[in-house]
C-alpha cells in the first residue's frame, strides 16, 4: 500500500537514537560534575526513549500485519466476484490498467458507463493461456478466444475461480496482450487475433512477467 512506507518508522527510530545519544553525552557531563539529580533525570529520559524505540518497532510490525490483512481481504473480494464481472472481447483496451501482484495478474477496465470491471487471473493460468494461444497461432496463423476456450475450458473451471465463466480469464489475457502490442485483432471488431510482434519477443515478455 503506497501510503505506508517502512522508512517512516525507521526514520522516527533513528531520531530517537540521535536524541538518546545526546542525552547520554549530557549524562556523562552530569556524572563528571557529580550532579546526581541531573543524572537521575536524564536516566528517566533515557528509559522513556528506549520505551518509545521499542513501541516504534512494535507499531511498525502491527501496521505491516494490518496492511497485509487489508490487501488480502481486497484480493479475496476481487476473486470472489470474478464470476459476476464478465467482460466483452469487443471492449477497447485503451482504458485498462493491469499489474502483477504476487502470484496473480490484476486487471481493471473502464466500461462505457464509466464503471470499473476488475478481474484477477493467476500467473500460472495467464501463462497457460498465452502458450495455448501461441500453439494455435503456430498452426493456424491466427487465434480466437473460443479456440483457447476449447483447449483450456475444463481446466479453467477445475483449477480457478472462474467456474461459470471460463471465457473471462482468456479475454483478460488477450486484452492485456493487445494493450502491450503483442497481439492485434485480425480486422476491426474481429474475434480473430494475430501476433503483433515476433514469437521470441512475446516469450521473453512472458518470462519477465
Amino acid at each position: 500500500m503506497e501510503l505506508f512506507k517502512e522508512e517512516q518508522f525507521d526514520h522516527l527510530k533513528d531520531n530517537y537514537k540521535i536524541l538518546d545519544d545526546k542525552i547520554n553525552k549530557d549524562m556523562t557531563a552530569a556524572v563528571t560534575n557529580k550532579s546526581y539529580k541531573e543524572v537521575q533525570r536524564l536516566l528517566n529520559i533515557t528509559e522513556q526513549i528506549n520505551l518509545l524505540i521499542a513501541e516504534t518497532d512494535e507499531m511498525k510490525e502491527k501496521t505491516k500485519a494490518l496492511l497485509k490483512n487489508i490487501e488480502s481481504t481486497q484480493e479475496f473480494h476481487v476473486r470472489d466476484s470474478d464470476e459476476t464481472y464478465a467482460i466483452s472481447d469487443q471492449q477497447k483496451t485503451k482504458d485498462i490498467v493491469w499489474q502483477r501482484k504476487r502470484e496473480n495478474v490484476r486487471f481493471e477496465i473502464r466500461n462505457e458507463n464509466q464503471t470499473m470491471t476488475s478481474n484477477v487471473v493467476p500467473v500460472s493460468l495467464f501463462k497457460q493461456i498465452v502458450f495455448s494461444a501461441l500453439e494455435i497461432i503456430d498452426s493456424n496463423e491466427l487465434v480466437k478466444i473460443s479456440d483457447v476456450l476449447k483447449v483450456l475450458g475444463d481446466e479453467i473451471k477445475t483449477e480457478s475461480n472462474y467456474k461459470k465463466t471460463p471465457r473471462v480469464p482468456i479475454v483478460v489475457v488477450f486484452k492485456i496482450l493487445v494493450y502491450e502490442n503483442l497481439l492485434k485483432q485480425y480486422a476491426e471488431r474481429s474475434h480473430k487475433y494475430i501476433l503483433n510482434t515476433d514469437r521470441t519477443h512475446l516469450l521473453e515478455w512472458l518470462e519477465k512477467l
